[in-house]
């Protein structure tokens, strides 16, 4: 009788402490599934620029009227944009930006490029789409492509500047 009292009050213990258990690995089970994945990174455009010519960008806010068409086109990563949508959908009204941060690209500023790549800092939930016009100072050579530059993890996007007309390379060419 004696060992069932035991087990009984084992078992109601044993009940009554284990919801103090399960709680916290509950929570780090949940708080790792849903963590951020990285934090941040650096998004970089590497340049394939065999005759060396000397490219600039500048990047320029995405006009709000294009947003919708920026998300269903997956454009996060980077599209390739033509000529007339470039123009249209860059935003060349001066705005603010929203937040302060000194490590973000400067907005309408022609910048060198520096040993055929371009880097942005990234912060994983960032979101600041943006249209980027990269521009050859002797052959006049334009290339607008459209991404998410300062959000999300490491990933790097190539640019074929050594054919005609310069072109954003697909992922996993």
């Amino acid at each position: 009788m004696i060992i069932k009292y035991l087990i009984f009050i084992s078992i109601q213990y044993l009940h009554l402490h284990m919801r103090f258990f399960l709680l916290p690995f509950f929570m780090l089970t949940a708080s790792l599934a849903l963590s951020q994945r990285c934090g941040g990174g650096i998004f970089t455009f590497e340049i394939v620029n065999p005759e060396k010519e000397e490219i600039t960008v500048t990047v320029y806010p995405l006009d709000n009227a294009y947003a919708t068409e920026f998300k269903n086109r997956c454009c996060s990563g980077g599209c390739e944009l033509s000529e007339e949508e470039g123009k249209k959908w860059r935003s060349i009204v001066h705005l603010q930006r929203s937040t302060k941060r000194k490590d973000f690209f400067p907005l309408y500023e022609e910048t060198k490029v520096r040993q055929n790549k371009v880097d942005f800092v990234t912060y994983e939930m960032a979101y600041e789409p943006r249209v980027i016009l990269f521009e050859g100072e002797k052959t006049g050579k334009r290339l607008f492509i459209t991404a998410n530059i300062h959000g999300g993890c490491d990933h790097s996007r190539t640019i074929k500047w050594n054919t005609e007309q310069p072109l954003l390379i697909p992922y996993g060419q």
